[in-house]
């Protein structure tokens, strides 16, 4: 049986789900906030010896905005990490264990990147990261990437029409890089009608020439896009990237 850590949030086994969303009333909030994140964690830890046992961790939050004290590395075993919610503007890399061997974030519309991928060198075993798109790219930009097709254009034309931005520092080992589409069209039934749906998913293979991709593209084998069912039916356009070590 899952054993309640709160009105929302519950552990079972090496999972932990935290639900801490302004969706519920004040008396059922996760003490998850910025101000007593830590004594959260460790009352976890007096109870339930979180830190030694979770593997996989799940935290929907609009709360938060990241993780003081190094409280996240003490879970030393941590592998499996879900970080959803729209305020982690101060979410880095150095916030997380070495052990995390997935991680995903999702519903960010406030993710900084360049303060995201502080620390990105720490992450030796990271394996698969999955990201909104529009966290690593800007939407608009994107689109007139993939529209006026600016792979086929001169070099110069290229950089006037995307700015020269890069990632030097990827993840070491990263093998799977999944981004999802963040668009309307997913929302709705008549998506197949939707000129943006068929955008991403005739030009997909695409999206590594990218600027952002440039020091890692050599290392790139294959793009797939893939429509993922979510549990309440809709679908989540997703471009796959795969790596080679």
């Amino acid at each position: 049986m899952p054993r309640i850590v709160s009105p929302q949030s519950f552990i079972k086994g090496n999972t932990i789900c935290i639900y801490d969303h302004f969706r519920f009333t004040n008396q059922e909030l996760v003490a998850l906030h910025q101000d007593n994140q830590f004594n959260f964690f460790q009352r976890l830890q007096q109870e339930y010896h979180v830190f030694e046992m979770i593997e996989n961790m799940t935290i929907e939050t609009d709360g938060c905005f990241g993780f003081e004290n190094d409280i996240l590395k003490q879970f030393t075993k941590l592998k499996y990490l879900h970080i959803s919610g729209s305020r982690w503007w101060n979410l880095q890399m150095n916030q997380f264990p070495d052990s995390i061997e997935s991680l995903q974030l999702t519903d960010s519309a406030n993710l900084s990147l360049k303060k995201l991928w502080n620390g990105i060198e720490t992450m030796v075993n990271l394996k698969t990261l999955y990201l909104d798109i529009w966290d690593l790219m800007d939407p608009e930009t994107l689109k007139i990437f993939l529209v006026e097709k600016v792979w086929e254009k001169p070099m110069d034309i290229q950089n006037q029409i995307i700015p020269e931005k890069c990632i030097v520092i990827w993840p070491v080992h990263l093998k799977t890089l999944i981004l999802n589409y963040e668009t309307n069209f997913h929302q709705y039934p008549e998506f197949e009608n939707d000129e943006e749906y068929f955008l991403f998913r005739d030009h997909h293979e695409r999206i590594v020439d990218y600027p952002i991709f440039k020091n890692i593209k050599s290392k790139i084998i294959k793009t797939e896009f893939q429509e993922h069912y979510l549990g309440n039916g809709e679908m989540l356009p997703q471009s796959i990237i795969f790596f080679q070590d």
